[in-house]
């Protein structure tokens, strides 16, 4: 599993600085039963840039698949999950 901010760094852009954009990237994002992601479909941005920096972050990232109990066993099955990513203007330096 690999999580944003820890494995995966996303970086509020120095070209974004001095025009306060913030807020919440929110995706959908299709999950195979392996925990890859196999699509995102933006639901809501909040820039641009801030929209592209979250969907490729989101392509690297590895996810827990859903499971579904079939005939008494758990199975790993795709899914669709949504998901956001936050965006905050960091202090000036």
């Amino acid at each position: 599993r690999l999580e944003l901010g820890k494995d995966i760094p996303v970086n509020y852009p120095d070209s974004l600085q001095r025009k306060s954009v913030e807020g919440a990237v929110r995706m959908q994002v299709y999950v195979d039963a392996d925990g890859e992601p196999r699509g995102i479909e933006l639901l809501d941005g909040v820039h641009p840039v801030l929209d592209d920096i979250a969907m490729a972050a989101t392509t690297k990232m590895r996810w827990l698949p859903a499971y579904l109990l079939r005939d008494g066993n758990w199975k790993a099955v795709p899914s669709w999950v949504r998901f956001n990513i936050n965006f905050k203007r960091p202090p000036e330096r």
